[in-house]
């Protein structure tokens, strides 16, 4: 198991690598090239994820709280049951992702694309998601969600479900509470 906890990894290609349980916390991981790297219960918890290449990356039960992640690519990639919680995504490309029990409550998810992804249960709880492109995705996501442009503007229920089918993912569902 790799201990890279606050290295300095910038550029590196590190694509196909099998790095289970890789500790990776408050690690400089900019523009680093994971494309189908296994980082299966990875901690990238606080790392530098900057235009990183995660493409096809396999981040099953990931822990990446409070990580900076701008312009990351992730298209592709299977995240199920990871937590990016409190992140930073801004700009990053999840286009086709895996986001099945996915945890980016609290993330600021603006500009990305969220383009033909599978949601499933997927908590995007108090999430920034204004300019993102969400068409084509699909599944069950959880609320409130903010899609303020200029100033906040949490919606949830089928305000959100109307949301979604405006921006081109009528096959989103949202996670009513009984």
């Amino acid at each position: 198991m790799l201990n890279g906890h606050g290295l300095d990894f910038t550029g590196a290609d590190l694509s196909g690598l099998e790095l289970v349980g890789a500790e990776f916390g408050e690690a400089i991981l900019i523009q680093v090239s994971l494309v189908g790297a296994s980082l299966y219960t990875a901690w990238l918890r606080e790392a530098q994820l900057s235009e990183a290449d995660l493409s096809g990356a396999f981040l099953r039960k990931v822990q990446g709280q409070y990580c900076q992640a701008r312009h990351a690519k992730l298209c592709g990639a299977d995240l199920q049951r990871a937590d990016f919680s409190d992140s930073d995504l801004l700009g990053a490309d999840l286009s086709g992702a895996r986001l099945q029990r996915v945890t980016f409550s609290d993330s600021d998810l603006r500009q990305t694309s969220l383009r033909d992804c599978a949601f499933d249960m997927t908590r995007l709880s108090r999430a920034r998601l204004a300019d993102s492109d969400v068409r084509g995705a699909h599944g069950l996501v959880r609320g409130p969600i903010d899609v303020g442009v200029g100033a906040p503007r949490l919606i949830d229920g089928q305000e959100l479900q109307a949301w979604f089918v405006s921006n081109g993912a009528s096959d989103v569902e949202v996670y009513q509470r009984p």
